[in-house]
C-alpha cells in the first residue's frame, strides 16, 4: 500500500469530455484556502480538448496529476484507479463539472478533527450548464447518516464527501464500477465498516445539472439503483423492493422540498 502523507488531501475526479467545465473545477481546487493537497484526474478516453486543459494546469502546478486511459472505462474505474494512486489521509471527491467553495476543505477537515469523524460531507446548492445558481433550494445535509439509512435514500453528494483512512483502518475503500450509483456503493463499503458519516450543515459547494447526464435521467436512475441492491448489495428480490418502495418515497420528497 502506498505510505499515507499525513495532513494530505487526494482529490478524486474523473473526467470525460469535460472541457466547458472543467477549468472551473480544477480552479475551485486550486483556490482552496487548504493547500495541503494532491488532485488526481483520470481522463476517461476524451475526444475533445479535456486533455490539453489538464495539462496545462498540471505543468503550472505539480499537485495536479493526470492520469490517461486509453479506452473508456466509466467514472467507477477512474475513481477506484486515482484511489489506487493517492496517497493522502483524506480522501475527497470532484467530479468534472462541479465546483466548491473555496473554504470547502478547511472547513470540513476542521469539523472531522474537531469532533473525531472519519466521514464527513456538507450541503450543496445547484448550478446549470453555464455555472448559474438555479432557483432550487440547496440540499442541505442530513446531521449523520449510517449503512441503512442511505439504503433507503443517498444523503450524500459525491462532490460533498470526504474521509479520514486513518480512521478506516489505514485501508484504502474502493466503489463498484457500474454506470452509475458508483459513489453510493462506496459510501455503503464505509459505513459496513464504521457506524455513521456526519453531515455539516454548510452549504460548500455546487452541483451541475447536466440534462444528458445519467443521474438527471429518473428511469435510468431508478436502473441503477435496482442494480446496485441486486448485484452489488447482493440482496433477495423482496429485499431489493423493499429499499426500492423507500428510495421513490424519499426521492419525491427531496424533489418537492426543491420546488
Amino acid at each position: 500500500m502506498t505510505k499515507i502523507v499525513k495532513g494530505l488531501v487526494s482529490i478524486i475526479t474523473p473526467c470525460y469530455n469535460s472541457e466547458k467545465y472543467i477549468s472551473d473545477a480544477i480552479k475551485s481546487v486550486i483556490k482552496q484556502d487548504y493547500q495541503n493537497w494532491e488532485m488526481i484526474i483520470v481522463d476517461d478516453f476524451s475526444n475533445d480538448r479535456s486533455i490539453q486543459i489538464i495539462q496545462k494546469f498540471s505543468k503550472q502546478d505539480n499537485r495536479i496529476k493526470l492520469i490517461q486511459l486509453s479506452k473508456n472505462k466509466g467514472a467507477g474505474y477512474c475513481r477506484n484507479y486515482a484511489i489506487n494512486e493517492s496517497s493522502g489521509q483524506y480522501y475527497a471527491f470532484l467530479d468534472s463539472d462541479d465546483i466548491w467553495f473555496e473554504n470547502k476543505i478547511s472547513k470540513q477537515i476542521n469539523f472531522m478533527n474537531k469532533n473525531n469523524i472519519a466521514f464527513s460531507y456538507c450541503s450543496y446548492n445547484f448550478i446549470n450548464n453555464n455555472g448559474v445558481l438555479l432557483n432550487k433550494k440547496p440540499f442541505f445535509s442530513k446531521s449523520k447518516v449510517s449503512y441503512q439509512d442511505i439504503l433507503k435514500t443517498n444523503h450524500i453528494g459525491c462532490l460533498t464527501a470526504i474521509y479520514d483512512i486513518t480512521k478506516i483502518n489505514d485501508k484504502k475503500i474502493y466503489m463498484s464500477e457500474i454506470r452509475a450509483r458508483q459513489d453510493l456503493s462506496l459510501w455503503l463499503n464505509i459505513l459496513k465498516i464504521i457506524e455513521f458519516g456526519y453531515g455539516l450543515n454548510e452549504v460548500l459547494a455546487s452541483y451541475r445539472i447536466r440534462k444528458k447526464s445519467i443521474s438527471s435521467n429518473k428511469f435510468k436512475a431508478i436502473y441503477y439503483q435496482w442494480k446496485l441492491y441486486r448485484n452489488i448489495e447482493k440482496f433477495s428480490f423482496s429485499r431489493s423492493i423493499y429499499f426500492l418502495i423507500f428510495y421513490l418515497y424519499f426521492g419525491t420528497i427531496k424533489y418537492l422540498k426543491q420546488l
